[in-house]
C-alpha cells in the first residue's frame, strides 16, 4: 500500500474531529481560576477558583450563541493599616476580609476561526459576602483555543458591577458528541 495513502487514512479521523459542528447544540463544562484586579476588588480579595457550564447553538461553523452559568469563590485578603501620629507614635491594625462567592448568568456569542475562538458574554452577576448580596450587570470577553473540538483552553476578562474586575483562565470539555 502507498505510504501517502496510509498517512491520509490515519489523518482523516483527526481532521474530522477537529472540525466544529456547523449546526446544533454543544455543551461545555470545566474549572476556572481567576485573579482579582482593579482597586475595588483586589484590595479585599486575591485569587478565585470555580466552575462553569456553557450551552452553545452553532448557527454555522463560525458563529454560535448560547448561555453560560459560572460560579467563582474569591479568597479574602488580610489588609494591614499603619499610620504615624506625630508625637504619639506608630499605630496599626489588621483586618481579614471574608471570601466572596460570585454567580454569573450570561448570554454568550462565540466566533470561531479554525481552532481559535473569541467570545463575548453579557448578563447578571450575583455576589455574596458576609450575609449580604449584590446583583449587577456583567460583561465578559474571552479568547481561546480548541484542542480537537473536545477540550478548550481560554483566557477571560470579567467586569461585574461597581467595578469588580477579574482576569482568569478556563479549561472546558465538550460533553457528549
Amino acid at each position: 500500500m502507498n505510504k501517502k495513502l496510509i498517512i491520509v487514512l490515519l489523518c482523516v479521523p483527526v481532521i474530522a474531529t477537529a472540525q466544529p459542528k456547523a449546526r446544533g447544540f454543544s455543551f461545555y463544562a470545566g474549572p476556572q481560576a481567576s485573579i482579582a484586579v482593579g482597586k475595588d476588588l483586589s484590595t479585599a480579595h486575591s485569587a478565585g477558583i470555580g466552575l462553569h457550564t456553557q450551552a452553545l447553538y452553532g448557527l454555522n461553523d463560525k458563529i454560535a450563541v448560547g448561555a453560560r452559568f459560572s460560579y467563582t469563590y474569591l479568597f479574602g485578603k488580610t489588609t494591614k493599616v499603619h499610620f504615624y501620629e506625630p508625637g504619639g507614635g506608630n499605630y496599626g491594625s489588621e483586618h481579614q476580609h471574608d471570601g466572596m462567592s460570585s454567580i454569573g448568568i450570561t448570554g454568550s456569542t462565540r466566533f470561531s476561526r479554525n481552532s481559535y475562538y473569541g467570545g463575548f458574554d453579557m448578563g447578571a452577576c450575583l455576589d455574596f459576602i458576609d450575609g449580604d448580596s449584590q446583583l449587577a450587570a456583567v460583561i465578559l470577553a474571552e479568547l481561546g483555543y480548541s484542542l480537537n473540538n473536545v477540550h478548550a483552553l481560554s483566557l477571560y476578562f470579567l467586569l461585574c458591577g461597581d467595578p469588580k474586575m477579574q482576569i482568569g483562565a478556563r479549561y472546558s470539555i465538550r460533553l457528549g458528541r
